[in-house]
């Protein structure tokens, strides 16, 4: 009944005598073993699910409004660039 023993929280607890009894006791420590067991592993795997999961918001519809602000702003810096290239150019031609 080692295992009886193992398992028990604290001591002058009753024990099984019979041998029914004592099959009916580990019997109820392994299941009762097994469902916490199962319990732990639910909640550890619910939590990773959790932890792993990424908004659910439309990636499509941010990628777009992130692509048409830097397509914006290239335009921008390209005129910026052509402003300059031109001031260089007729600097260069004034002197």
């Amino acid at each position: 009944m080692r295992c009886v023993s193992f398992l028990q929280m604290g001591y002058s607890h009753l024990q099984p005598i019979t041998t029914g009894g004592k099959f009916v006791g580990a019997c109820l420590i392994v299941v009762g073993a097994g469902l916490f067991s199962t319990l732990c592993g639910t909640i550890a795997s619910w939590m990773l699910l959790i932890g792993s999961q990424k908004p659910q918001e439309d990636d499509g519809e941010i990628l777009v409004s992130k692509l048409t602000s830097i397509t914006d702003e290239l335009r921008e810096l390209r005129s910026e660039v052509l402003t300059l290239k031109q001031e260089m150019r007729n600097k260069d031609l004034q002197t």
